[in-house]
């Protein structure tokens, strides 16, 4: 009778183990429309995300993207864009990432180029999360070769209405050095970047802004490399999320940013809106 018992105990695990097992996967457009650029003509992003969750400790994540640039005089590159991120959450309540961003690109400058990532945070489901994350970019094809370290600290504060209702306010600051002055005044930047979000479990909403300056930033947790040389100077945005089922989401999105081309002082402006569907098997 106690083996039996034994036996149920073990195949009750094994099975709630199995039952975490979750595969997403996210497509999504991203039509962008400049204005006041003197070389930026109105391009689009087109990819997918892809989330494997495998038991409690390991979750993968990747996503492909495709990108036409368009610029001035009917020029336009073409560009991948491939993004891998491999995270471990076997010490109870941490989270460690680790991986990388790589571009292949018709722009001699941008192709080949990479970035490795990783990060270290500290969460508690519904109160907190506190973190760091570093990226470490190579742009191999400049003269000299050109490197961007950055590190990107994260405090989110959570103030539930239930386990599945609630806000959360998430702040970042992100610090960028180059280890070579390009035609901007500095080789070193700051910005900050604060979030709300209310979520309930049929839909979520964000708002979002930040201030400062950026140049070759990394964001959205390594899946954005900014491989353009333009100095970003501040921006917001929202997104709307639905969730008409558990395993079906449909999402909504817009931003508005402010950049300076390479060499100007203009100021240009960048709309990007977001389409998105994900699925859960």
């Amino acid at each position: 009778m106690k083996k039996i018992k034994l036996i149920l105990v073990v195949l009750t695990f094994v099975s709630s183990l199995h039952s975490q097992n979750t595969f997403d996967v996210v497509p999504y457009y991203v039509p962008i429309f400049y204005s006041d650029s003197e070389f930026r003509e109105n391009s689009f992003v087109v990819g997918s995300y892809f989330g494997y969750q495998a038991g409690i400790n390991d979750k993968f994540e990747a996503a492909v993207d495709y990108s036409q640039l368009k610029y001035i005089n009917d020029v336009s590159f073409d560009q991948y864009d491939f993004t891998f991120i491999y995270k471990n959450f076997s010490i109870r309540e941490w989270e460690l990432k680790l991986g990388g961003h790589y571009i292949k690109a018709d722009d001699a400058q941008s192709d080949g180029s990479f970035a490795l990532i990783g990060g270290l945070h500290r969460y508690r489901f519904n109160k907190f999360r506190f973190g760091l994350d570093t990226y470490y970019s190579f742009y191999n094809n400049y003269s000299p070769e050109l490197k961007i370290f950055q590190i990107t600290p994260a405090l989110r504060l959570t103030f539930a209405k239930s386990r599945l209702q609630g806000i959360y306010l998430e702040s970042k600051v992100y610090y960028i050095l180059l280890n070579e002055q390009l035609t901007f005044d500095s080789d070193a930047m700051l910005s900050f970047e604060q979030s709300v979000t209310y979520y309930t479990p049929k839909y979520s909403l964000k708002f979002y802004g930040w201030i400062g300056e950026q140049l070759f930033a990394l964001r959205e947790n390594g899946f954005v490399m900014n491989n353009v040389v333009e100095l970003h100077k501040g921006g917001l945005g929202s997104t709307l999320t639905f969730f008409p089922s558990e395993k079906f989401s449909v999402k909504f999105g817009g931003s508005l940013e402010f950049f300076e081309d390479i060499g100007l002082t203009n100021e240009a402006k960048a709309v990007k809106l977001i389409l998105g569907l994900g699925k859960s098997f």
